[in-house]
């Protein structure tokens, strides 16, 4: 199972130069296959579907931003410096219209933040709802895969131990286990 850890790696990995959150969803899609095809009567099979959902936890919480709001939502175009100018539907001018140098610069850079922020915030919405697919999945993963017995809560909680999961998502994993 290392083979798919690695691969989920390397989507994280792509996602990291790339922005796209398109990557994060394709390695959803490899741990989502490994948790259909575990048997419950394999318990190996059980176990290496678990940790690679763990890995992509990890990764996923290391590009999730605890400081996103999303009640500031990005506001489309940039206020023009200028009037008496076009404004295009984007709500944006052309910035060859301000005759000024410096508030053409200071406009393209507001612009170019403008751009940024609506990006950053558009990937932290996609991240926050494929963590919620991902918890989704892996609860029923679990309540197929694992028991209420002894030695499976204990199997459950060493692949935690070895995991870097945060201590938050250790606990709320640790929940979704049957008890007896």
């Amino acid at each position: 199972m290392e083979a798919l850890e690695k691969e989920i790696q390397q989507k994280f990995s792509e996602f990291s130069k790339q922005q796209d959150p398109g990557l994060i969803h394709q390695a959803l899609d490899l741990v989502e296959a490994a948790q259909r095809d575990a048997e419950p009567s394999h318990a190996a099979s059980c176990r290496d579907a678990l940790s690679a959902s763990l890995t992509f936890l990890v990764e996923l919480d290391q590009h999730i931003d605890p400081a996103w709001d999303q009640a500031k939502d990005p506001v489309r175009g940039v206020p023009s410096p200028v009037s008496g100018v076009r404004v295009y539907g984007t709500g944006e001018i052309d910035p060859a219209d301000i005759p000024d140098p410096a508030l053409r610069a200071r406009y393209i850079q507001d612009l170019r933040a403008n751009k940024e922020y609506r990006a950053y915030y558009n990937t932290q919405f996609r991240l926050r709802r494929i963590d919620e697919s991902a918890m989704l999945f892996l609860e029923r993963f679990i309540q197929r895969c694992y028991t209420a017995s002894p030695q499976q809560r204990a199997e459950v909680d060493r692949l935690l131990a070895a995991s870097s999961v945060t201590a938050e998502r250790r606990n709320r994993l640790r929940n979704l286990v049957p008890r007896g």
